[in-house]
């Protein structure tokens, strides 16, 4: 991912927490009161703003990443299962004193993007698609930074509107309808964000799959000596069971 790749995918999120911060504070004001009239009152300086924009995107980046490795419920790519498919299909054969190390996912992880990076050399094909991979991986994580966002807008015009209603001189009477147009209208985001981003997450754990599943078979069937016409074989791991878990 080039630098400008990589400053879009921060400020997007900062720019969708904003956008929905206003629009569910706006309509919670409904129907006596402006959400714009009354930041009209404060001063908010939008070239501060910006230039912040993409640190504050960094961060909620990193909320992404760290739900990512360490909510269990928080989708994500696994690839347990299809690590046992492997081996059970003679493609991959590790070497290691202890192999439940590997039942750890960040683990996992990295022993198969070392067998991926490890192929691409061999495997015109599989270099070809490389950026392929990193797009998908660029898009689930840039999806799964919107969503966090939406849910840091939620919990903001949960504290602003309390906020307001504890301490502000101008009277407000929040109005049911409204306020359960809010809710509904966050949910609704919340289902759409989250199902957009599961669907990312399936893609590129199928992309990956299906793609490293062709490699290591053209790998395994590929002839190492054209006089005994012996094949490679499954791919070999060596595995420092000591290092990792």
């Amino acid at each position: 991912m080039n630098e400008f790749n990589k400053i879009i995918r921060y400020i997007i999120p900062v720019f969708t927490f904003a956008g929905y911060s206003f629009t569910l504070i706006s309509i919670s004001f409904l129907p006596d009161m402006s959400f714009m009239d009354e930041l009209s009152f404060t001063d908010i300086n939008l070239t501060l703003f910006a230039s912040f924009s993409v640190g504050i995107g960094f961060v909620i980046s990193s909320v992404h990443h760290l739900l990512f490795w360490r909510l269990p419920i928080y989708p994500k790519v696994t690839y347990r299962d299809y690590f046992i498919r492997l081996r059970t299909h003679g493609l991959v054969d590790f070497k290691a004193e202890d192999l439940k190390e590997l039942s750890n996912e960040e683990e996992l992880w990295r022993v198969l993007n070392i067998i991926w990076h490890r192929l691409r050399s061999d495997d015109q094909g599989l270099e070809k698609v490389n950026s392929r991979n990193d797009s998908l991986t660029d898009l689930m994580h840039g999806n799964g930074a919107t969503l966090v966002s939406l849910i840091f807008a939620g919990i903001f015009t949960i504290s602003y509107l309390l906020y307001y209603l504890c301490f502000n001189i101008y009277p407000w009477i929040p109005h049911c309808g409204f306020i359960a147009m809010a809710i509904a209208l966050f949910f609704l985001a919340l289902w759409f964000h989250c199902s957009s981003y599961q669907f990312t997450v399936t893609n590129l754990n199928r992309f990956v799959e299906t793609t490293l599943y062709h490699s290591l078979n053209l790998y395994k069937n590929q002839v190492k000596d054209e006089k005994t016409r012996v094949k490679n074989g499954p791919t070999i791991f060596y595995y420092d069971s000591s290092n990792g878990g």
